[in-house]
């Protein structure tokens, strides 16, 4: 191989076969890119009725192999992306998940708002920093972005998309969950 090659082959941001730590390495049977919630749902629905396994993957920022699979799909969110509604009233965005921070950072900054948590890493998506915790600048007085989100809705296994909130189970165990109850599609941000 070239060195162009090799060079685009650990391109954590092009190939679903690594991620940004670089360190591991596996090569996945498939790869779904919707580019539509509507895409995604049937995507999820499709890989739970079919029982295959599968990794979610926005921008691909883990550092330990987390999107990565061998044995299954990667379903990549990053084409599911955009702000969905805007409440600058309320202090509220919603935006879907495979939205990268530095886009709703651009996005909001024309109306000199921000989102209350910001990890070091703007370009990673929302669905994969919520899903993990995403501990940031002003953590110590807002808590992680997963604390910062209002309402989520997520695609569970039998393909059906939920819209939940405070209270409602699969939200208080699917933020920081790590998407063992299904995968985000969309996410509402206190500003």
């Amino acid at each position: 191989a070239s060195d162009g090659d090799l060079a685009s082959r650990y391109d954590f941001q092009i190939s679903p076969c690594v991620d940004f730590g670089k360190f591991i390495e596996k090569v996945p049977w498939a790869v779904f890119r919707p580019t539509t919630e509507a895409q995604l749902v049937a995507c999820v629905g499709f890989l739970g009725r079919e029982a295959i396994p599968f990794k979610v993957r926005g921008s691909g920022h883990s550092s330990g192999g987390q999107p990565l699979i061998e044995q299954g799909i990667v379903l990549d969110i990053s084409g599911v992306s955009g702000v969905v509604t805007d409440d600058p009233e309320g202090q509220q965005v919603t935006v879907y998940a495979g939205t990268e921070w530095m886009d709703l950072v651009r996005f909001l900054r024309a109306q000199n708002r921000h989102p209350l948590v910001l990890t070091d890493n703007w370009w990673t998506t929302v669905g994969g920093t919520i899903t993990v915790g995403g501990f940031g600048d002003a953590s110590q007085q807002y808590g992680m972005q997963a604390d910062i989100v209002d309402k989520i809705r997520i695609i569970t296994l039998d393909g059906e998309l939920h819209e939940v909130g405070p209270g409602d189970t699969l939200f208080d165990y699917s933020l920081a969950g790590r998407a063992q109850l299904g995968v985000i599609s969309a996410a509402t941000l206190r500003t």
